[in-house]
């Protein structure tokens, strides 16, 4: 019998992607199929080493990507951040911190900036391009929740959004109280990730757009996308 296929570990973008398409999910995670790297993942990319590099003091002035928050990311490297980039996960029994992320890691996440409490403030800053998204909110509690995890004797965590396209920043702040609600229900849906078998495909306009495994799509290895479920979206417009 053949054995259906499962996902090991989940992330928020791991999450979202699963909302959006399950397909999307299994021809990348579980198949690993590979796609082009677009050009605004190659700009992110770019743009979150400029500021870890930044940051860090690594380069002198400030990236041309970044000045539209000049006074912000100064203000941030004064502050001299002790985590900058790192690769956080808790485990799946207990949803705690674990130090070898890729080995024991359930749900992971990579913190962009995090800082230890300072006057009982927990801050931590991820830096975005692009639109600002509604979901933003779902991840900045996560990202709240994990500091919380981090260090747990904090009085307000405060998960910062640096938009530098927009040249603005959205804070979200979370009382401790709020995230020990917060961690059953994330674990929970950690859980429906875990228990996902079928991985149809759900075609959506939004989900559809921009996804490479359409069937009119180039794969790197020169094969067409497997999926034509996006043709039902098509068809409807």
């Amino acid at each position: 019998m053949k054995t259906q296929p499962t996902l090991t570990r989940w992330s928020y973008s791991l999450w979202a992607a699963l909302k959006a398409c399950p397909y999307a999910v299994k021809l990348s995670k579980i198949d690993k199929i590979q796609t082009p790297m677009v050009p605004a993942m190659e700009r992110g990319n770019t743009i979150h080493l400029k500021a870890e590099h930044f940051l860090k003091g690594n380069i002198r002035g400030m990236p041309k990507e970044l000045v539209k928050l000049k006074d912000e990311y100064d203000t941030l490297k004064k502050m001299k951040p002790e985590h900058i980039e790192e690769f956080w996960a808790v485990d799946r029994k207990r949803f705690a911190r674990v130090k070898d992320g890729w080995k024991d890691g359930w749900f992971t996440l990579k913190a962009d900036v995090a800082m230890k409490p300072r006057k009982g403030v927990a801050i931590s800053v991820d830096h975005k391009t692009g639109k600002i998204y509604e979901t933003h909110d779902a991840q900045a509690e996560l990202s709240a929740m994990m500091h919380h995890i981090w260090y747990p004797d904090a009085d307000l965590y405060v998960a910062e959004f640096f938009y530098v396209d927009q040249g603005i920043t959205i804070p979200y702040e979370f009382k401790p109280s709020y995230l020990d609600k917060a961690i059953p229900i994330w674990r929970a849906r950690g859980e429906e990730v875990m228990a996902e078998r079928k991985f149809l495909p759900t075609p959506s306009a939004d989900a559809c757009k921009w996804c490479s495994f359409r069937s009119d799509k180039v794969l790197p290895d020169g094969k067409k996308g497997p999926c034509r479920a996006w043709k039902a979206v098509k068809d409807m417009q």
